[in-house]
């Protein structure tokens, strides 16, 4: 939960309550249906790592520097903003 705290206090956000469930519950032990997913608590870069698939893919960059990407699973980005 540290993570967590230190995270919304760099990124200068505030974490909605069900994400933070979802990371607690993650960091213990990642879902089966989840396998082979990149989440935030293995993961760092995630926000790096969707920047370079959207210009590799060759399509318009939609992101901005405060997005905060979460979760990738074969290339799909979810993010909260």
């Amino acid at each position: 939960m540290n993570d967590l705290i230190k995270l919304e206090e760099q990124r200068r956000i505030i974490l909605p309550e069900i994400y933070k469930d979802f990371y607690k519950r993650c960091f213990v032990s990642i879902p089966k249906k989840l396998i082979g997913t990149d989440l935030l608590n293995n993961y760092p870069e995630l926000n790096k790592y969707a920047f370079e698939l959207i210009k590799g893919d060759g399509a318009d960059n939609f992101l901005k520097e405060d997005d905060f990407v979460f979760y990738d699973a074969s290339g799909i980005y979810f993010l909260v903003l």
